[in-house]
């Protein structure tokens, strides 16, 4: 199984004329239950952090969650890959029960920084060290990125890239003002809809990092009103090919009175 990250993108506002056009009901919320519940058998990191995190978005409680916790935290030991404690450290914060940072692991995360890394590799690195509590230079991350765009600046490229900015510190209009770069490159789909080339996992990928680094950097992102409701159109288009939940925060409508839409999605992309 290849490498799989979770990215959740708490309300995204929208405001337009429009209005997306589909949202998760309780019979797919179910649906999307039944599909997360083979995760529990406890044999693959990357579902355990699937659904650790989608069971917490639907409210409802991890079955045996001490059993769960105990195989999240026995994947981790000393000469894990970085990836590996990514997915740990993140199914751990999901669950409540974190990961303690070992001195192997403070060393795998902060050696993993460095020039000729790939965005998707610091994203690993990055976050790792953010849920264990590890501080990092982020001006050696920064550069690290840049380097990273440098030698591929695809929009793939570009999410992770945004993530990692995300998550540091400081000055980070370096890695702001490429979402405009990475938007423009989006494919209208039957004049409602908006998709990146590689579909639902790049636009949830790069759609939640783009907001999640405008949040960070206390400025507006770059993405203009109907763009986002048909980013949010094609988002619930796509609501069960898994892994990805989708459901609206606010009514479906948009009027004059009320002309935000909220959107409350969970992200798990490869």
């Amino acid at each position: 199984m290849g490498a799989r990250a979770l990215v959740i993108l708490a309300l995204l506002g929208v405001s337009s004329a429009l209005s997306p056009s589909t949202y998760l009901t309780p019979g797919d919320k179910e649906r999307l239950k039944l599909v997360l519940e083979p995760a529990w058998s406890l044999s693959d990191l990357a579902q355990v952090l699937y659904a650790s995190a989608g069971y917490k978005h639907l409210g409802q409680p991890i079955p045996n969650v001490q059993g769960v916790c105990n195989f999240v935290k026995s994947s981790v030991s000393d000469g894990v890959t970085v990836e590996t404690l990514f997915l740990a450290s993140s199914a751990g914060k999901a669950l409540g029960c974190p990961i303690e940072a070992s001195a192997s692991s403070v060393q795998a995360v902060s050696e993993a920084i460095r020039e000729g890394a790939s965005s998707q590799e610091l994203f690993h690195a990055v976050t790792a060290a953010s849920n264990l509590g590890v501080d990092l230079d982020a001006a050696k991350v920064l550069r690290a990125t840049q380097m990273a765009l440098k030698k591929d600046d695809s929009v793939l490229s570009l999410g992770y890239a945004f993530h990692v900015g995300a998550q540091l510190r400081g000055e980070v209009g370096s890695i702001f003002e490429r979402i405009e770069d990475a938007v423009v490159q989006a494919d209208e789909v039957d004049g409602r809809m908006l998709q990146f080339e590689g579909g639902l996992s790049i636009t949830a990928l790069v759609l939640s990092g783009a907001y999640k680094l405008a949040e960070a950097s206390n400025k507006a992102p770059p993405i203009k009103p109907d763009q986002a409701v048909k980013f949010a159109n094609y988002l619930m288009s796509r609501k069960f090919h898994v892994p990805v939940a989708i459901t609206l925060a606010s009514n479906v409508a948009v009027s004059a009175e009320a002309p935000q839409v909220q959107v409350s999605e969970d992200f798990c992309y490869s």
